[in-house]
């Protein structure tokens, strides 16, 4: 027989094993497990390589081996010596001169794909052609003379071929050539293409196959200079999504041929390793001689970046040419020849600078390569990482059942910081790229779901028990009730109301300035005027939720003009909270009254002798308006419901309340509301749009919704808009026609003209300035690609 604590033992592991809670996290588990395992889109990716670029940051900078150095041709060296491309004659200089201090290995980032053309090839040109036309270039012994002295004459002026000699007495320059996504071959495939593909293959029936990364065009350098070459690598980079480079492609295919990059050919010369000695492995690594670089299945290998810019020693091309580089930092190491000066520097982000030279990127590598300082992915790393979803699912699933909310935060953040810290461990001393995203998204996914799950079963549960014996209806509810013989029953339907947000502006800092009796007495005043105005047009309070009024019109009682007596409530409360910001800012104590400034304010933000401090005298709300199928009735539980709206129209006009901060506004209407045909008291059916000045500001997605609405700053009642408020509705929709028409200059100038005539100067920001500053960011980056028709829609990203 089991003892009682055995038996109590297994009674919880049993009641655990019924715990939805548990079963959930583990469900979680296992779709979050299979997750690195599958492209699962860009938020995943997007954490993923932002992760990695934290991990180098948390690293920080580190020492390279110094067998690697960059020469640089910079805006010091294309002053002295002329704007890029130099002559052949410059680069041959500089090839001698890197070979005089020793340097073992160059590496051109840059490509020699047309012949360099001088005046003198030119004019011996057309001395070949008169000599020809005189039959004087043959190999007669009376021609022989002239025939020897115009070759001399074209060896000496050839820059190209003195290039090429020089780099063929040296044997130690690797040139770069470009593989391309695209087919642009014109002649057929060269022998000396051979020098930059991989000769060697464990498997040569594989190669299609292993590399999918396939670019059918190439760029070569002229053919004499590349038969000059010792090796030829690609200097091709891939970005990522966010366009960072983290990874360099080491294998491309090309013709049904593997080519090397540019950095591991270098490598290759530097260390003398022979073509038949590299060999490309199926099993994800490349052998050179007694060096291995780990690649992927499409043939990429991570970059393990030590620094940002300079981090590798560099020298102005200059500098080496006037030789004043002192010889010991050059002597013995591999160069990487490359641009740096605006025009001709290919720049990316990197972990450490969001603009890393390109050149310096390829002498990276080729660091990476020498000292096998490699960031590796093995495959068991997804695995790891499915394990631990997987026990961390367990964890959680034992947790939250035997405990509350709150103590499963430290159990989370614990499981949280243990898996960040080891994934950084394993990235500094083992140069292993761990899987960070998917342990870390399931912790925080996991989390927020059971604590959500728990919430609204367990301790829902406990608070309906607490408030069993008491039960809330609205005044508006009881009075149809009371009418209708009706008794409280749960249930609603659906039909067309407006729904009606509103909203003080930076209620907060009241709180701040004000006693808590002075507060409410304030409110008071507020929310009586308004909920008159609101009673007034037959609208129905929902509830006040702090300063907050929620409301809506058409239910219960039905009616046929709703979104017109909605817009005119809203015109109604601006104009008395102007009527109440003028008594508040005439209210004076009176003598021997306290002072009301109990909280300390500064004198300059509540002067002496007035009741209310200034921000008082300042006061301004927000208003959302919009009109849709909303689910109204009585919500609740059997003993305390409420007669309210659900929706999306709902929150859609919250929403719009929200979205009025953004374009420094008071009333933001949707469409849904201003396109309604309504009946007017005469019975005549007329367009809300009509009987109102409103003036249309955007057409946008609302956070959480993916459907755009056109929105419109309600000005005020047909017939009692100003003049200048005219103008300013002119003019602004003159410059959203230029906007929807992607005319950004023109739209910028309409903005520019309504911009002096805003409503509201004092906000922090007007709909002229909004869409200026928009129209400034879509000329540098357009929202749709040159041709493709726009939706004119922004996506509003926060509420």
């Amino acid at each position: 027989m089991p003892t009682k604590k055995k038996q109590a033992r297994l009674l919880s592991i049993g009641k655990l094993f019924k715990n939805k809670l548990f079963w959930f996290s583990l469900a979680i588990a296992v779709i979050f497990a299979a997750v690195p395992f599958l492209n699962v889109g860009f938020i995943y990716n997007a954490i993923r390589q932002k992760s990695v670029d934290y991990r180098f940051l948390l690293r920080g900078p580190v020492e390279p081996s110094g067998q690697v150095a960059v020469a640089y041709v910079d805006e010091k060296s294309i002053k002295a010596l002329g704007r890029w491309p130099w002559s052949r004659s410059v680069i041959a200089a500089l090839i001698q001169q890197l070979n005089d201090y020793g340097v073992k290995a160059i590496g051109f980032d840059v490509l020699f794909t047309d012949p360099e053309v001088t005046p003198q090839l030119e004019l011996l040109g057309e001395l070949a052609d008169a000599y020809m036309a005189m039959g004087l270039l043959n190999e007669k012994p009376e021609n022989q003379a002239y025939f020897e002295q115009l070759n001399q004459a074209l060896d000496v002026a050839n820059n190209d071929q003195l290039m090429a000699a020089t780099m063929l007495e040296r044997e130690n320059v690797v040139l770069g050539m470009a593989l391309l996504p695209y087919e642009e071959k014109t002649e057929e495939f060269p022998p000396y293409l051979v020098n930059a593909a991989y000769s060697q293959f464990d498997n040569p029936a594989g190669v299609k196959s292993f590399l999918p990364t396939v670019m059918p065009g190439r760029s070569l350098p002229i053919p004499v200079l590349a038969e000059a070459s010792r090796q030829m690598g690609f200097v091709n980079t891939f970005a990522d999504s966010d366009g960072a480079i983290r990874r360099q492609a080491m294998v491309l295919l090309h013709d049904e041929v593997a080519f090397a990059s540019l950095g591991l050919r270098l490598a290759q010369v530097y260390q003398d390793v022979a073509a038949e000695d590299v060999v490309l492995h199926f099993s994800k690594k490349v052998q050179m001689g007694n060096l291995e670089v780990p690649i992927s299945e499409d043939g990429f290998t991570y970059i393990n970046y030590y620094g940002p810019n300079l981090t590798i020693p560099a020298y102005s091309v200059i500098d080496i040419l006037e030789q004043t580089v002192e010889p010991e930092k050059l002597k013995g190491k591999a160069v990487m020849v490359g641009g740096a000066a605006v025009g001709m520097a290919d720049i990316w982000p990197n972990p450490f600078s969001p603009g890393f030279l390109g050149v310096e990127k390829q002498a990276t590598v080729v660091e990476n390569v020498l000292e096998q300082a490699f960031i590796k992915e093995p495959d068991w790393v997804n695995i790891l990482a499915a394990a631990e979803v997987l026990c961390f699912g367990l964890l959680l699933g034992i947790v939250f059942p035997l405990s509350t909310t709150l103590w499963a935060i430290p159990v989370t953040l614990f499981c949280l910081l243990a898996h960040a810290v080891s994934v950084q461990v394993a990235f500094v001393n083992y140069k292993l790229l761990l899987n960070f995203a998917v342990p870390a998204i399931y912790l925080v996914v996991a989390y927020l779901s059971l604590s959500a799950i728990k919430y609204f079963t367990e301790e829902r549960d406990k608070k309906f028990l607490k408030n069993t014996f008491s039960s809330y209806l609205s005044p508006e509810l009881i009075d149809e009730m009371y009418d209708n013989k009706m008794h409280p029953q749960l249930g609603g339907e659906a039909k067309i109301i407006t729904a009606f947000f509103t909203d003080i502006q930076g209620f907060s800092t009241f709180s701040e300035k004000l006693t808590a009796h002075q507060l409410v007495e304030l409110l008071n005043e507020y929310l009586t005027e308004m909920t008159d105005i609101l009673i007034g047009e037959k609208g129905t309070l929902d509830k006040y939720e702090g300063d907050a009024i929620i409301a809506f019109f058409g239910a219960p009682m039905e009616l046929l003009d709703q979104e017109i007596r909605a817009c005119r409530v809203a015109v109604q409360m601006q104009a008395r909270l102007d009527e109440l910001r003028k008594k508040w800012q005439g209210e004076k104590i009176g003598p021997g009254e306290p002072n009301p400034n109990a909280r300390k304010v500064p004198e300059d933000q509540w002067h002496r002798g007035n009741r209310w401090p200034t921000v008082v005298h300042e006061m301004r709300m927000r208003i959302g308006i919009n009109t849709g199928e909303i689910v109204v009735g009585n919500m609740g539980s059997t003993t305390r419901m409420n007669y309210t709206m659900m929706g999306d129209p709902v929150n859609l006009s919250a929403r719009l309340e929200a979205a009025a901060k953004q374009y420094g506004v008071y009333n933001l209407v949707s469409e849904y509301t201003l396109d309604v045909e309504y009946m007017d008291e005469s019975g005549e059916p007329k367009r809300v749009m009509d009987a109102v000045e409103t003036r249309y500001l955007d057409r946008i997605t609302v956070v959480g919704k993916s459907e755009p609405v056109r929105v419109y700053e309600l000005i005020a009642m047909k017939g009692e808009c100003s003049d200048k408020d005219k103008e300013l509705i002119r003019l602004f929709e003159a410059g959203m026609r230029h906007y929807q028409n992607m005319e950004w200059d023109k739209a910028i100038e309409q903005f520019s003209q309504s911009y002096s005539l805003e409503r509201f100067p004092f906000e922090k920001t007007t709909p002229s300035e909004v869409l200026i500053y928009r129209c400034r960011q879509y000329k540098e980056d357009p929202p749709v690609k040159a041709g493709q028709a726009w939706d004119g829609v922004f996506r509003l990203i926060k509420k």
